[in-house]
């Protein structure tokens, strides 16, 4: 919470050091509590949390921290295999291809991995999904269409 408090009052680095110390608090957290879902979603949150700032700072480091933050909501929603968890494990996707597309050069770039266009037909699929659903938000609309596009264009 201080995190939050203080990036809401401008002190970005301030609020930096705090979401990393929280994020390395959820870790040792994870570790102690092997099989339980809470520490898992609490760690994807603290790696969603710090992977923001570092994507605004530009540091190309956010991405790493995504990764990371995919695996634990693959986990999440294989488990629970609720709306929320679909919507978050979406949402951490969508980020990824973002940091992808910023750092490596477009979604048509020769730099792009190997897996990026089983990322991106795992992404409509979800999105597909979640409309069936409930109808997706204006902002998960556009994705999916941008998606769309970019898988027809691979």
């Amino acid at each position: 919470k201080v995190g939050a408090v203080l990036e809401a009052v401008g002190d970005l680095s301030g609020a930096r050091v705090m979401f990393e110390e929280s994020l390395a608090l959820r870790r040792q957290l994870r570790q102690a509590q092997p099989g339980a879902v809470g520490p898992v979603q609490d760690l994807a949150s603290s790696l969603q949390i710090v992977g923001d700032l570092l994507e605004v700072a530009g540091d190309s480091s956010a991405l790493e921290l995504r990764m990371e933050e995919r695996q634990l909501r693959d986990s999440v929603f294989g488990v629970l295999r609720d709306y929320q968890s679909a919507l978050a494990w979406v949402r951490c996707d969508l980020a990824i291809d973002r940091l992808l597309r910023e750092y490596l050069g477009g979604e048509r770039g020769e730099s792009m991995p190997s897996w990026y266009g089983d990322l991106l037909k795992e992404l409509q699929s979800l999105l597909v999904g979640l409309d069936k659903a409930r109808p997706l938000e204006d902002d998960l609309r556009d994705e999916l269409q941008r998606v769309r596009r970019a898988l027809a264009q691979m």
